[in-house]
């Protein structure tokens, strides 16, 4: 299955969903969309970087030092602040929840850690969001 068609799937899972019932960006002033810092920006998850071939007009992708397996490294989107919704990384689409496998291999759903001092749902608990998105996004794994 190529990357397009697998990320295809996944992004139709969590569809229009979002972390809460309301317009989260209202709560922070969209801070989580900002990219005008050096660095900031999602990180794609494995092979997703590939469907942003060519970059579009308001991104930049960037190869980063963390290292997720054994020789491979990840990959950041940059953007201007402004994108097309439907354009979105995985980890944009998510945020602030992230996938996390723990040290027996069973994966789990957590609030990300980067959304801490940037998103004020990072103080949440898991049910406090909307249900469906936090079954949407467990159900990526």
């Amino acid at each position: 299955m190529t990357e397009k068609i697998f990320y295809s799937i996944i992004y139709n899972k969590i569809g229009n969903l979002t972390p809460i019932k309301a317009d989260c960006g209202r709560l922070c002033g969209k801070k989580c969309c900002e990219g005008d810092k050096d660095g900031d920006g999602m990180y794609f998850f494995p092979g997703e970087e590939a469907l942003y071939n060519p970059i579009p007009e308001w991104a930049s992708v960037s190869e980063t030092d963390f290292e997720y397996a054994k020789g491979h490294f990840a990959y950041l989107l940059s953007c201007d602040g402004v994108c097309p919704r439907s354009a979105r990384p995985l980890s944009c689409r998510i945020f602030p929840l992230t996938p996390y496998i723990d040290r027996e291999n069973r994966l789990h759903v957590i609030i990300d850690p980067r959304a801490g001092g940037m998103c004020p749902m990072s103080v949440l608990k898991l049910s406090d969001f909307d249900p469906e998105f936090v079954k949407a996004v467990e159900g990526i794994g």
